[in-house]
Formats: structure tokens, C-alpha cells, sequence
């Protein structure tokens, strides 16, 4: 029996077999066989996996005629930056993770396990979640998803670019505003799939105050939003970023040169008005200086509409400087008429109605 044993494990093909050893050989060899198809390892290490998927199977969700499929997203936000006032856009870099389960793409539902595979976004049946209001986006990572045994579905995938987002700017520039990531899906209502917001893996990297900015919070709503000349209801995340605006830039970049632009104009009122030449010099300069600074700091303003906190700054001290060059002219042309004591006390009573005024528009400017 020794001998039948060794001859098993002899080199199949080798010489000096007899006749007595074939029923012996051939058993071995059934094993053999029977052991590399059952036993794990023992296969060839060249043979593929089976990721072969039906076609039917990227047409309708799983179990179309059931509940709604449940789809669990998760946002995490790396980098804001770049607001613009003036086109309503922001730049971000963040990372979406879209998790559901699809029984029929199950190890015991196919036969085997598409762990190993590669199998593309486009491949299977997803929840065709979009960023819908991306204005130029790039994604980093290929389309692939990753699938378990038991049918659950990962996909992963970093984008960066920029995205549109309205902004309220009549508190310009001591404004807070929201920056949003929207997400929605425009071929499954709220009735085929259940939007569920992953608040385990929904943060952001710590650290990434934008550029003049501070964040404030971060939170992510879910909405339903009815699509009127479609006829059709959109399921919709919406990311959405809270900051403040830093004012130091314009506070001393706008507003304190206005502030020494204005007074400028207001030391018009302390020269006697007999001397018509200063202060008419004095007061042409200072409204000269304020078109030549308004000029220079255009880009600074957002270009819309409607009056913000900075405008009712800027268009005060405007109207404050011109007041002072016709309050000269006034009490100067009073002067060269005899009327010294008229000019004398209309620019007594300027002094001080000139400040009042300013210290009024500018609190109402920063404080209302």
C-alpha cells in the first residue's frame, strides 16, 4: 500500500508505471482534481473572477415595485475658497461617498462575488446623484465602484472646481453668508429613492478658513423640490457651508481713507470765508481726492443692484464732500456781498451738523 501511496504523488506523465498501478494513478488523479475545485488557494492563480453584469440590471432599481430604494451620502468638505460677489460663485474641493445595496449584485443572488472586480459607475443601476449647480467641476478618481458580497455598493470620488451660489449682500462687507454643495437626483423621485444624510462621515477638514472668511457651521438639509414644466419631483441634499466675512480688508482699505477723504472737506468750514481761494481749494481737493479714490477701489464694491452697507458709506461721504464744496462757495460769495456774519455762522452751525451727520450715516451703516 506504501508503494500505491508514493506512486499517487509521483509526477503525473513520469515513466515506469505498470499495469497494476492504473486504477491506483487514476483515483489520484480524480482527487486531485476534485481538490482544486473545492478547496480555496488550490485553483489556478491566472483564473478570473466573474464579473460579468446583465444588462437588465442597470435599467431599474433594485426591487422596482417595493419601497423606495434607500441611498446614504456623505460630503466631506477639504478646502472653500475664492467667493465671488460679483459672479455668485465659490471654489471647493470635497469628497462625496454614495452607499446603497443591490441584492441581485449579491455573491448568493449570482453565484459569486464581484469584490474583486472593476466594475464602472455606469455599470450598474445608481441613484444618478449630480451637483447641480456646478458651474466648472473636475472628479479626480476613475468611475468605479466597489461591491460586497452581500451586494452593498460604494462609491467614492473627490471633485474640485467651482460652483454657483446666490448671495445676499445688503450687509456688505460685515455679511454672513451660505455657500451650499447641491446634490439631486433628476431621474429617481423621493417615491423610487430615500435620501439618507451618513452624519458619521459627513465633516470637514479642520483648519480651512477661505480667505477672508471664518466658517461658522456646516450642515447638510434634505429637501424635495417640485419641478413644475418637468412635472416631475427632485429629491435634493443641499451642503451647506455657513460663513462670516473678515471686514478688516475694507474697514481700512474703504472706509478709513473715506473717513480722512470727508474730513478733509469738513476743515473748509474752519477757514474764515473772506478767503474765498482756500476754501475753495480745500474743498475742490476733497471731492477731486474722493472720484480718484472711488476710481481706484471699484473692484473692491460687489456690482449690484441694490445699496449695501459699503455704498450707504461711500455714497454718504459723496454726498457729505459736495455738500462742503457748495457750503464754501455759499459763505464765500456771502463774504465778497458784506455779509461776513451770515457766512460766519452758517459755518459755525456746519461744523457741527457735518459730524453729526457722518457719526449718524456711519453707525447706520454698521450697526443697523
Amino acid at each position: 500500500m506504501d508503494d500505491d501511496v508514493s506512486t499517487c504523488w509521483r509526477p503525473f506523465g513520469s515513466g515506469g508505471f505498470g499495469r497494476q498501478h492504473t486504477a491506483v494513478v487514476t483515483l489520484c488523479r480524480v482527487i486531485f482534481a476534485v481538490l482544486l475545485l473545492t478547496i480555496p488557494g488550490l485553483a489556478s492563480a491566472d483564473e478570473e473572477p466573474d464579473c460579468s453584469i446583465a444588462t437588465r440590471l442597470t435599467k431599474a432599481r433594485p426591487d422596482p415595485d417595493g419601497p423606495p430604494t434607500p441611498v446614504r451620502v456623505a460630503i466631506r468638505l477639504i478646502d472653500v475658497g475664492g467667493i465671488n460677489e460679483v459672479t455668485q460663485e465659490f471654489i471647493v474641493d470635497f469628497f462625496v461617498l454614495i452607499r446603497w445595496q443591490d441584492l441581485r449584485l449579491s455573491a448568493a443572488s449570482r453565484g459569486s462575488s464581484l469584490d474583486e472586480c472593476s466594475v464602472r459607475f455606469s455599470d450598474i443601476w445608481h441613484p444618478f446623484l449630480d451637483i447641480i449647480n456646478q458651474r466648472e467641476i473636475d472628479s479626480h478618481y476613475d468611475d468605479l465602484v466597489e461591491i460586497d458580497a452581500d451586494g452593498s455598493i460604494t462609491y467614492l470620488q473627490r471633485f474640485s472646481g467651482t460652483l454657483t451660489s446666490p448671495l445676499e449682500l445688503h450687509d456688505f462687507p460685515f455679511d454672513r453668508q451660505t455657500v451650499s454643495i447641491r446634490l439631486a437626483s433628476l431621474a429617481h423621485g423621493p417615491d423610487e429613492i430615500d435620501l439618507i444624510i451618513d452624519e458619521s462621515l459627513t465633516t470637514r477638514r479642520e483648519g480651512l478658513p477661505p480667505d477672508g472668511w471664518q466658517i461658522v457651521d456646516v450642515t447638510t438639509e434634505l429637501s424635495t423640490e417640485r419641478f413644475a414644466t418637468a412635472d416631475i419631483s427632485v429629491v435634493r441634499l443641499e451642503h451647506k457651508v455657513i460663513v462670516d466675512r473678515l471686514p478688516g480688508y475694507y474697514v481700512w482699505n474703504v472706509f478709513v481713507p473715506l473717513i480722512l477723504i470727508v474730513f478733509m472737506a469738513w476743515t473748509v468750514f474752519w477757514i474764515d470765508p473772506g478767503h474765498f481761494g482756500p476754501q475753495i481749494a480745500v474743498s475742490t481737493a476733497a471731492a477731486l481726492t474722493l472720484i480718484a479714490f472711488l476710481l481706484s477701489t471699484r473692484q473692491l464694491l460687489p456690482r449690484i443692484e441694490y445699496l449695501t452697507r459699503a455704498d450707504v458709506v461711500v455714497l454718504g461721504s459723496a454726498i457729505l464732500v459736495f455738500f462742503a464744496l457748495g457750503e464754501a462757495v455759499l459763505t464765500s460769495n456771502l463774504a465778497a456781498h458784506g455779509r461776513d456774519g451770515i457766512a460766519r455762522a452758517i459755518d459755525r452751525w456746519s461744523r457741527v451738523l457735518y459730524v453729526i451727520v457722518f457719526a449718524v450715516m456711519l453707525l447706520v451703516a454698521v450697526m443697523a
